[in-house]
């Protein structure tokens, strides 16, 4: 993907998450009862998570986003993620909250049958060093994550679209019959941005149906410019084009933003059926 496509990329995610202005409000169906979410939260370590919040602070600023890499997780950033699992089936998808956990990760993946073994045994390096710095370092080297070798959300960032983003990419490798080969391809040209664009559509279209205004509104101005970041890996030839790329990210999430405050604004009201007044 080049300069000339991140329009049409834009375009590809935002067009089914949000129907036309003056449409009724969607339906949201009731969640399954039978799917019980796996979260497990790290021990508050004060120090080391002040610490790894100020080292994220360039990239915090660059994404304008002081959310990101908190490495403190609210319960209504916990609570909407349990409910996407819970909507999605996902109740094999481990959820980690902050959490050091590098052997009980490696542990995982050996028991994730759904990943042909070649793949986990070739996963176990990564797997543990994330797992084992992403209590101090997820921010700076690497951000929140789905990890599909041990099939593990990893959440540092105390924001809900962040939070369904990771999920979305759980839900898409769920989908998947060669997890393996789908988890490698992703570092050929241009399957990464397929995949974010799949994660990031995933997270828009939940908060359509069971968001708040508030989270509807605030998700593009999240979401764009982290998938401007990935846009602008491809043009590191161009000196700077990255800030371009994140720039077009931050434009065209608020002009989304913009335009879904709009669509609130002008909504229908479900309708009421009359009550007959007691004769």
């Amino acid at each position: 993907m080049r300069g000339a496509s991140w329009p049409l990329i834009f375009s590809l995610i935002a067009g089914c998450a949000h129907g036309p202005a003056g449409r009724e409000l969607p339906v949201r169906p009731p969640a399954p009862e039978d799917v019980k979410p796996d979260i497990e939260r790290g021990a508050p370590v004060p120090p080391l998570d002040y610490l790894a919040s100020f080292l994220a602070f360039p990239i915090k600023l660059l994404l304008w986003n002081r959310h990101y890499a908190t490495h403190r997780i609210s319960p209504e950033t916990e609570a909407v993620l349990a409910d996407f699992v819970r909507r999605n089936d996902l109740g094999e998808v481990k959820v980690r909250l902050n959490q050091c956990a590098p052997f009980q990760e490696v542990g995982r993946i050996f028991r994730n049958h759904e990943m042909g073994w070649p793949y986990r045994i070739l996963a176990v390096p990564f797997t543990f060093i994330t797992a084992a710095t992403g209590r101090l370092l997820a921010g700076i080297l690497f951000s929140d994550y789905f990890d599909p070798f041990s099939n593990t959300i990893h959440v540092f960032s105390d924001d809900a679209a962040i939070a369904l983003h990771e999920g979305g990419h759980a839900k898409d490798f769920k989908k998947q019959h060669w997890k393996g080969t789908y988890a490698l391809v992703r570092s050929f040209p241009g399957v990464d941005l397929a995949q974010e664009m799949i994660a990031t559509q995933e997270a828009l279209e939940y908060l359509e149906f069971h968001g708040t205004d508030e989270q509807r509104i605030r998700a593009p101005k999240v979401l764009y410019p982290a998938f401007g970041t990935y846009a602008g890996g491809y043009l590191t030839i161009v000196p700077f084009a990255w800030i371009g790329a994140l720039a077009g990210g931050h434009v065209y999430g608020r002009l989304r933003s913009k335009y879904v405050r709009e669509e609130i604004a002008t909504r229908k009201p479900p309708v009421k059926e009359s009550i007959p007044s007691p004769s």
